[in-house]
């Protein structure tokens, strides 16, 4: 067998960084994989070649393949006692978000520091921040927290800085830091754009994105992501265009297509296939499963879904089916969800990324089944941020003014001119936004209160203050008065029969009356 020649490597190595220029990744990655093959016994680091094998698998959106190679990397540095391998194959994947791979990144960061000790300060850095970004708020032994400031990326090591910037997002993630996250956004947009690094500045405009979004401030987030769509056309990174065509899908769905949402979101799955990155997939769940409960088509198939998946979730990912179960009117199984949840809502970590949209969605299931007191906790957690959305991210739909939220919790509190307030903030933040149906969500709640007509609270025929239907239930009620039966029902709502029974039965129960003809005398009496 013939020896590989020097000018052989040479080429290859030439070859792979042009495909690499060229942005070409798939290609660089097989070539980059051709000179690792060709450098035995040429004094050539073969970890060198791989790291790079590994960094353009990871921009051709094979995150699981680029994974295996750091892992690679780490044995033959393992081997060799090479802390430096070890420390640049553990900061390769950026933006991970499954949660598994977040915690295997997150113990080779461990391993790497240990190896490294204080031989090399400038790795040590970015291992560390790093391991920042891959902690979990949900599992104490994985939350480490990168006590640094804003680097100055003028004079930082452009790595270090970026990680360290990536890693005080993550610690700001909490709705009340918003504007810090935004200096952290700012600040990695120049890092960006003063080394000419496309993955920085993309890193830094999306932050900006998620920000604004919670922030309500739609035209500043059209503008920012027309720069970032530019941004990503020119890095032909499978898994920056998914992120791209999530943003889309979420404004899709804040404006209420649903159904172009729904089309968006799927073709973002589809771009993202290949990568062997869970979060694709999660993400996707979250936006279908949201346009479920928003139009009521196919809930039973979203809660089969997320059933599936909540064995390996955070324990308040039952909220999540909660919803679901609340949105088919399952009252009994709601219950007692709820009693598993209620006594740890203090719990839930607000330095989490769900913490908001946790709180919002408690929110919904707490004034369905009557909880005053959870109500009155949620609603104090939650009014500081009255003028926000109800967003994690702008790669997931957002729950909708978190004023709609407040003044739902004021009414079943019989607060009704803190609910008058917020349900008008709440129209007016969602007009403001174009978007239309949680506009009618909010004209919705104030005609339950009386406001629009001027009149008195609506009363239910068992005294109570304020009638205790989900709007939902009213408007099953509305077309049991009609004379429409289930069927007819369920066809009109685009509902399943068996929803709308549980509905109509629901609604019997809270009103206390025991026939259909009894209901169509409560609901006229309302008019």
């Amino acid at each position: 067998m013939t020896e590989p020649r020097d000018t052989d490597l040479e080429t290859a190595v030439r070859r792979a960084q042009e495909a690499t220029a060229r942005r070409e990744h798939a290609q660089a990655a097989e070539l980059w994989d051709a000179a690792v093959a060709l450098s035995a016994g040429h004094g050539i680091r073969s970890t060198d070649l791989l790291l790079e094998k590994a960094r353009s698998q990871a921009r051709a959106g094979r995150t699981a393949v680029a994974w295996h190679t750091c892992t690679a990397i780490a044995d033959l540095a393992r081997s060799r006692a090479d802390a430096a391998a070890m420390a640049d194959a553990a900061v390769v994947l950026r933006g991970v978000m499954d949660f598994a791979l977040q915690a295997e990144i997150h113990e080779l960061c461990i391993e790497a520091l240990a190896l490294l000790g204080e031989s090399d300060p400038a790795r040590s850095a970015r291992v560390r921040a790093q391991l920042a970004v891959t902690g979990s708020p949900w599992v104490a032994t994985r939350y480490f927290i990168l006590d640094e400031a804003l680097p100055d990326v003028t004079t930082s090591d452009p790595d270090a800085a970026f990680l360290t910037l990536n890693a005080l997002q993550v610690q700001q993630v909490w709705v009340g830091y918003v504007d810090d996250r935004l200096a952290i956004a700012d600040r990695t947009i120049e890092l960006g754009r003063r080394i000419g690094n496309d993955d920085d500045l993309s890193w830094g405009l999306l932050w900006r994105i998620n920000a604004l979004l919670q922030l309500g401030r739609l035209v500043e987030l059209t503008a920012e992501l027309a720069v970032l769509t530019a941004v990503v056309r020119r890095m032909r990174e499978p898994l920056w265009d998914w992120r791209l065509a999530l943003v889309h899908a979420v404004l899709l769905h804040l404006e209420g297509r649903f159904a172009d949402a729904r089309e968006r979101a799927d073709d973002a799955l589809s771009l993202a296939e290949g990568a062997g990155d869970a979060s694709a997939s999660w993400m996707h769940l979250i936006m279908t499963s949201d346009i479920a409960l928003r139009t009521g088509e196919g809930l039973e198939e979203a809660e089969a879904s997320v059933r599936a998946v909540l064995q390996d979730a955070p324990y308040f990912a039952r909220g999540w089916l909660a919803g679901l179960l609340t949105a088919q009117g399952r009252r009994t199984e709601v219950e007692a969800m709820w009693k598993a949840i209620r006594p740890h809502l203090a719990e839930f970590p607000r330095h989490s990324l769900e913490w908001l949209i946790g709180a919002v969605g408690h929110s919904a299931v707490c004034v369905y089944l009557a909880d005053r007191d959870a109500a009155g906790e949620l609603y104090d957690d939650l009014l500081p941020f009255e003028r926000m959305q109800a967003a994690a991210l702008a790669l997931t739909p957002s729950s909708g003014p978190v004023a709609l939220a407040l003044g739902r919790l004021a009414a079943l509190r019989s607060q009704t001119d803190a609910a008058r307030r917020h349900l008008e903030t709440a129209l007016a933040l969602a007009e403001g936004l174009g978007s239309a149906h949680y506009a009618a969500e909010a004209r919705a709640e104030l005609d339950r209160l009386g406001v629009e007509a001027g009149g008195d609270l609506a009363t239910s025929s068992r005294g109570g203050a304020r009638h205790p239907l989900t709007a939902r239930e009213t408007e099953v009620a509305a077309l049991v008065a009609e004379g429409l039966g289930n069927r007819a029902i369920a066809e009109r709502l685009f509902l399943s029969e068996r929803t709308v029974e549980n509905h109509v039965a629901n609604t019997l129960h809270k009103l206390g009356v025991s026939s259909r003809s009894a209901l169509t005398v409560w609901f006229l009496k309302q008019q």
